[in-house]
């Protein structure tokens, strides 16, 4: 449903020439060290958080682009939105409440960038974690700061990426 409102409005496929970059920034958010040091949960609820943290992370990024980034934010937010929309039909989620579950999901995406936007220091980016990765209970002070370090890690890869090169998927190392 969701999907074939995307495809009328753009002409296409969803994501369309974004998806490179939508699959690193999935890549990032498996990154096992989440999961291992920064103790995110590795379930569904805490796989969803890194990937929308990523994705929000990444368009916090393209902010500094102005309006050349309009298109490739919506073009990233098709891509998370057919992504999010295909795991919860995986897991038994019927149409009936599809676009219910979607709501919320874009809703904490948007969450996401705004904590991101508002979270200029390591204490507030601990916070933001705490209030979303690891729901309201920071673990230990170790898994924080690892939490806290591998978000840093991404924002610094993000924005030493060239512009052009983001749009083709190819995230600095």
């Amino acid at each position: 449903m969701v999907i074939a409102k995307l495809k009328q409005m753009w002409g296409g496929a969803p994501g369309g020439t974004m998806r490179p970059l939508y699959h690193a920034l999935v890549q990032m958010a498996r990154n096992p060290a989440w999961y291992r040091d920064a103790l995110v949960p590795d379930t569904l609820d805490g796989r969803f958080e890194m990937v929308a943290l990523a994705v929000a992370a990444t368009m916090h990024r393209f902010e500094r682009e102005g309006e050349a980034a309009a298109e490739p934010v919506a073009r990233l937010t098709e891509c998370f939105v057919e992504d999010m929309e295909a795991q919860i039909r995986e897991v038994g989620i019927g149409d009936v409440v599809v676009s219910k579950h979607m709501g919320k999901m874009m809703s904490a995406l948007g969450g996401r960038l705004v904590g991101l936007q508002k979270a200029q220091d390591s204490a507030a980016r601990a916070a933001l974690l705490t209030r979303t990765a690891w729901s309201g209970e920071a673990p230990s002070d170790s898994a924080v700061a690892h939490g806290v370090s591998l978000l840093e890690t991404m924002i610094a890869r993000l924005d030493r990426t060239a512009f052009e090169a983001l749009l083709k998927g190819d995230v600095a190392a």
